[in-house]
């Protein structure tokens, strides 16, 4: 029941021949954060004002409910790190298998999210724009501007996963009364998405082990949210 907007943020490829996704895009996908930030300042402040822009839209429409997920290619290595920085995790705490890799290949994600984090240790936890441009995606700091879009016209966001929650502590750090107009929806199976949920004062409404992204999680919460408000509603008569 809920109506869908895909944003293309940064695809590396011409998508304008796919029917109906609105491309915004803020690059040719992020530059290599082993080596250098993974966009800049800039980029990631665009990025953000296009979801404050979008929920406005979708403000006026008259919804009042948004639900957050992404698809990003290898995109739990950046809310790994994103993570740790945020929560003062290590990198063996805050690096989980994303799709189900292999033991050896988290072993090298670990390692590479414990270097990355090295690279990047002068940034401190309070500067959010310098972690989100640092190691974050283009897919990240639209989902930021959409939490706190929706904050400052008093609309609910549900989060997804373990990215999306690295998203809420990004809009957190920059906004923390937008916490106020932020629920929580599944616990994620990644390794550090409890404590991800516990930085934000979040808590979990369902375990289901899912790894899947994509707003899975949060269209769980609200098929629970809105049967939440009609037994209410029967049960008071639409008395508030």
């Amino acid at each position: 029941g809920a109506q869908m907007e895909v944003i293309d943020m940064g695809i590396d490829a011409d998508m304008s021949w796919v029917p109906g996704l609105r491309i915004h895009k803020l690059g040719m996908g992020t530059k290599n954060f082993v080596e250098e930030p993974a966009m800049t300042r800039e980029q990631a402040v665009e990025g953000i004002e296009t979801g404050i822009r979008l929920v406005k839209e979708k403000i006026d429409e008259g919804f009042n409910v948004f639900l957050v997920g992404e698809m990003g290619i290898s995109n739990t290595t950046a809310s790994a790190l994103m993570t740790a920085k945020f929560a003062g995790l290590t990198a063996e705490e805050a690096t989980g298998r994303g799709t189900n890799i292999s033991d050896e290949r988290l072993k090298l994600k670990q390692r590479i999210v414990h270097d990355v984090l090295e690279k990047y240790k002068d940034i401190s936890k309070d500067d959010a724009l310098g972690i989100l441009s640092s190691v974050g995606g283009f897919e990240f700091a639209c989902i930021v501007g959409v939490i706190l879009g929706a904050a400052a016209n008093h609309g609910l966001v549900i989060i997804d996963g373990f990215n999306t929650s690295a998203c809420a502590l990004v809009a957190k750090t920059l906004a923390p009364k937008a916490m106020d107009y932020v629920m929580a929806s599944h616990l994620s199976a990644e390794k550090a998405a409890k404590s991800s949920l516990e930085n934000l004062g979040l808590e979990a409404y369902v375990d289901l082990g899912l790894c899947l992204g994509e707003a899975s999680g949060g269209s769980i919460q609200m098929g629970m949210l809105d049967l939440a408000v009609h037994m209410y509603m029967a049960i008071t008569g639409g008395n508030k």
